[in-house]
């Protein structure tokens, strides 16, 4: 059997899967790196963000791909959850943390077995259990059933690889591949220059600060969201490159352009960016460009060409169209096993 993930494997002891929207396929993505993972002998760790591993999808009323792990393998669940897994399991651990949905646990499975996996309600304490499968239940790899804005704090905590789930669900071809080719490109952007981003740690802001070319800066208490109708007041003149705490938008984007501010974006991190692929080439045409403070690690892509609420397309012909904007980043379809 090949073995698609070998390299991601092998590099990265956490990896989180992440969905450019629902029906794109991250389940199976999960439960494929959950399989290949086996064949490097290492015991296998699985935690959601959220909550996944359902028997049906709660909005198309249609059954889900389910999380199936290995005996031996250590999951995170909830006191609720743990009554839909069907793989027998040794409790390892009750944490401290509540959720919705009862108790987070920590747990082993006995024998192979569908699961339903869980995890706390803050990223923090997230990031603590991660920890805590490495160390003291020695885990050598976990996988992270993620969501984009979490899987951002996480990797800038934690080092940790990121797999891009996407698929036909998402519409038209030539859509697809927009949307796919702009969630790559906001996921690999560059870190900022060395010293902005220390000036930009060491002042602990979440509003806005604006650099000149000296890199001379000026403060500003909120999001530069909320200064849009007089967006020159509080910036340094001549601005350079602007960081701003919040998320990165058209209207951003557009009142900087009208005003002939064309200079270097700078967000947290690419959860941050919230452009579509029109303004987001309006910006990089005019010569605008994007940086972060913290950069995710993209390992993979992994491509669903059934769409189960519309139209489907040829797997290899599907894999082919995005292979063409993954920016050299490996795309594999974990159904048909290329």
């Amino acid at each position: 059997m090949r073995v698609l993930f070998k390299k991601e494997l092998k590099t990265n002891s956490i990896i989180s899967v992440i969905g450019l929207a629902k029906n794109t396929g991250k389940t199976t993505t999960l439960n494929k790196l959950i399989e290949e993972a086996k064949f490097l002998h290492k015991k296998i760790g699985v935690i959601s963000t959220g909550r996944d591993g359902e028997r049906m999808d709660v909005f198309t009323g249609k059954a889900k791909p389910r999380i199936f792990v290995p005996a031996g393998s250590v999951f995170v669940t909830t006191e609720e959850s743990l009554g839909m897994c069907e793989a027998p399991g040794k409790l390892l651990k009750k944490t401290k943390y509540m959720t919705s949905m009862g108790r987070v646990l920590i747990l082993k499975a006995l024998k192979p077995g569908f699961v339903e996996v869980a995890g706390p309600v803050s990223v923090n304490e997230t990031i603590e259990i991660v920890k805590l499968l490495r160390k003291e239940y020695k885990v050598g790899r976990v996988f992270v059933d993620g969501s984009i804005n979490r899987t951002a704090i996480i990797t800038s905590r934690l080092k940790c690889g990121v797999v891009l789930a996407t698929g036909a669900v998402l519409g038209e071809l030539s859509e697809i591949i927009k949307e796919t080719l702009l969630k790559i490109t906001t996921l690999t952007l560059p870190v900022v220059d060395a010293k902005i981003k220390k000036q930009i740690l060491q002042k602990k802001c979440a509003g806005t600060v604006s650099f000149n070319k000296r890199k001379e800066a000026s403060v500003l208490p909120h999001s530069l969201l909320h200064y849009l109708e007089n967006i020159n007041k509080g910036l340094i003149e001549r601005p350079e490159y602007i960081f701003t705490g919040g998320a990165v938008t058209e209207l951003m984007t557009e009142a900087l352009l009208k005003k002939k501010l064309v200079v270097e974006l700078i967000a947290l991190d690419a959860s941050k960016i919230h452009i579509g692929p029109a303004a987001f080439e309006r910006w990089t045409i005019s010569g605008g460009t994007f940086k972060v403070i913290n950069k995710l690690n993209l390992v993979a892509i992994t491509c669903n060409p059934y769409n189960p609420m519309g139209t489907s397309y040829e797997p290899k012909r599907f894999v082919k169209a995005i292979e063409k904007g993954s920016l050299g980043i490996p795309v594999y379809d974990v159904k048909q096993g290329s």
